[in-house]
């Protein structure tokens, strides 16, 4: 016979174990990223070595296949973008070049939206004389006027060290991110790699402590929660490389320069919402005037991203993630609205993922309790 007070005190260390499990995970979460993102990859990658191995082909010559297409598909595409980036840096470091002619169409584009407004009475009017407009002469004597009159240096002094500090500061965390950028860099196909060979192994060994009368649902309800990720894994990836793809074309139709690249860092960024699109959409603007005027740069390049942010978000979206989750589109787009609202870009990026796990869950476990609790009134 179980002792009920052992029984309690195991229930009450296994719980006290796993609260110690979920701290130590979060104090080390960025050892563990690259592994959590390397499984999560390998479970996506899994099917297609699966499909080669039941063609006769051994799981290691399956995942070198996989690997060495991924590998050769990037070194297309990368060949292809270090072209396009070695012109746009030769054309930054010309005299004359992007850097310059991005100043001068700025500067005129500022003047012309200046004069609009003052046409329109939305500013005051500038003096009529244009000599009389403060130049940079007239700034910079009104700048040695403050210098000499009486300043609290000490003060002066203080702000600077602590801008100097924050500089500093800001500097350590940006070389952090890269370091820590190129870390995972290198150490997810690693991960990868190792992962696709035990990936089956590392599931059994959990399945086997799963008690037998729940076995058959949890290993159910895990395949079709697995299956939802690494659908919206492929499906987010898809929708970026089709946007990207129409970006480029757009920009390449309009005569925008570095078409391809500007595509690709678009397609990239995408991945990152409301904030991703539209930094790619100020690079576009940007690179688009050594071609265009301001206005011209404006229009044109805003047009075709605001398009693609259309087709993405009512047409893609919908069709590519919602059909391989499972999802309606008016839920999709619900789902969307409410992890916006919610967690704001984070719930974006997981608001479907979550909406059809709750599904899943609800269909599951929720549905037929609340069927067998209907019966049994009845």
């Amino acid at each position: 016979m179980v002792d009920p007070k052992a029984s309690m005190m195991r229930r009450w260390v296994l719980g006290a174990l796993f609260l110690l499990l979920i701290w130590f995970s979060w104090t080390v979460r960025s050892v563990l990223n690259p592994i959590l993102l390397a499984y999560l990859l390998a479970y996506v990658m899994n099917p297609s070595v699966q499909r080669l191995e039941r063609r006769g082909i051994s799981r290691r010559t399956a995942v070198g296949v996989i690997f060495s297409a991924f590998a050769l598909s990037l070194l297309v595409v990368g060949f292809a973008v270090a072209l396009q980036a070695q012109a746009l840096w030769t054309d930054m470091s010309n005299p004359g070049g992007v850097i310059e002619q991005l100043d001068v169409r700025l500067r005129a584009g500022i003047e012309t939206t200046y004069g609009y407004l003052e046409n329109w009475g939305l500013v005051a009017s500038a003096a009529a004389d244009e000599g009389t407009r403060p130049g940079l002469r007239e700034m910079l004597a009104q700048s040695r006027s403050l210098w000499s009159s009486d300043v609290d240096l000490a003060a002066a002094g203080s702000a600077g060290a602590k801008a100097a500090g924050g500089a500093l500061v800001f500097i350590r965390g940006f070389f952090g991110s890269m370091l820590s950028l190129a870390t995972l860099l290198f150490l997810l196909p690693i991960y990868t790699y190792f992962l696709l060979f035990e990936l089956e192994r590392i599931h059994g060994f959990v399945i086997k402590y799963v008690p037998n009368r729940d076995r058959d649902m949890v290993v159910s309800i895990s395949k079709q929660i697995g299956e939802v990720l690494s659908s919206f894994l492929r499906g987010r990836v898809l929708v970026s490389l089709m946007k990207g793809a129409f970006i480029t074309l757009g920009l390449w139709v309009i005569g925008a320069p570095y078409a391809l690249l500007l595509g690709l860092v678009a397609a990239a960024l995408s991945l990152i919402p409301v904030v991703g699109p539209l930094i790619a959409a100020v690079i576009g603007f940007l690179l688009a005037m050594q071609q265009f005027d301001f206005f011209d740069a404006l229009w044109r390049t805003g047009l075709i991203y605001l398009i693609a942010e259309i087709v993405e978000g009512y047409v893609l979206t919908p069709k590519v993630i919602g059909e391989r989750l499972g999802l309606h589109p008016v839920v999709v787009l619900a789902s969307l609205t409410i992890g916006g609202a919610a967690l704001g870009m984070f719930g974006l990026l997981l608001a479907l993922p979550l909406a059809a796990t709750l599904i899943i869950l609800t269909r599951e476990l929720v549905l037929p309790a609340l069927s067998k609790t209907s019966q049994e009134r009845t």
